[in-house]
């Protein structure tokens, strides 16, 4: 079976390429792990809050409150929110890792990757995080709405909600939640790659990477809104 040379291994030593992918899933669940409880806790009070304010405003009518909620949580709580909490919770190891294998190839006097299957794999293992981590948050937004609300039936009022989801707008939140997820990840290894000398810049690279991380993705949330929603709205 052919072989190849480690991601972040910087010695010179040869993996399989099962053992490169076992590495990958275990870093999603790791990730995973560390994200899911911010983001059920994120989204609890999110959920809740939410749901207060807009049943005040609208006379307790518990049903046109849960509808808004589920509609901004899938057009922009969800995607927004779920790369949020990833980029403060990944965004660090993520850029560490990519420095960390820019200063083996300097060890060594290779220059910086272009590319190629090392990056896909990296790209490809945010977008799976972040669109694992979506129903956490969507779920436990969802749930505290219905808790807030007045009615005594919550397990309907839940089955009911989740009921008036559509398959096309699930599946655009997901793509969204991948898209952004994407984006950041591919920030954090550009910043990583722009060691220039030691490790002691590590964490000036993190502490660049994680503000605009956010803001990148509250600008591609803003155009997806602008750009892609009047376009998708028409099509339909």
């Amino acid at each position: 079976m052919p072989r190849q040379r480690s991601c972040f291994g910087g010695h010179g030593i040869l993996v399989r390429p099962q053992a490169i992918g076992d590495r990958m899933l275990v870093r999603i669940r790791q990730e995973l792990a560390e994200a899911a409880p911010l983001a059920v806790l994120v989204g609890a009070s999110l959920g809740y809050g939410l749901t207060t304010m807009v049943s005040s405003a609208l006379g307790q009518n518990s049903n046109l409150s849960l509808q808004a909620l589920m509609i901004g949580t899938l057009q922009i709580f969800g995607p927004v929110g779920v790369n949020l909490i990833w980029i403060s919770r990944s965004a660090p190891l993520r850029v560490g890792l990519a420095a960390r294998h820019r200063w083996h190839q300097m060890q060594r006097g290779e220059p910086p990757d272009a590319g190629g299957p090392r990056l896909w794999r990296e790209l490809a293992a945010a977008a799976i995080t972040a669109m694992l981590l979506l129903p956490y948050f969507v779920g436990s937004v969802l749930l505290a709405g219905v808790v807030a609300t007045p009615r005594i039936d919550a397990a309907g009022q839940l089955s009911e909600l989740v009921g008036q989801i559509s398959p096309a707008d699930l599946v655009q939140t997901l793509l969204r939640t991948a898209l952004f997820a994407v984006a950041a990840e591919a920030l954090c290894l550009r910043k990583g790659r722009r060691l220039q000398s030691s490790l002691e810049e590590l964490p000036r690279l993190i502490a660049d990477a994680i503000p605009e991380c956010f803001l990148m993705v509250i600008a591609l949330e803003a155009a997806w809104i602008t750009l892609i929603d009047p376009i998708h709205g028409i099509v339909r």
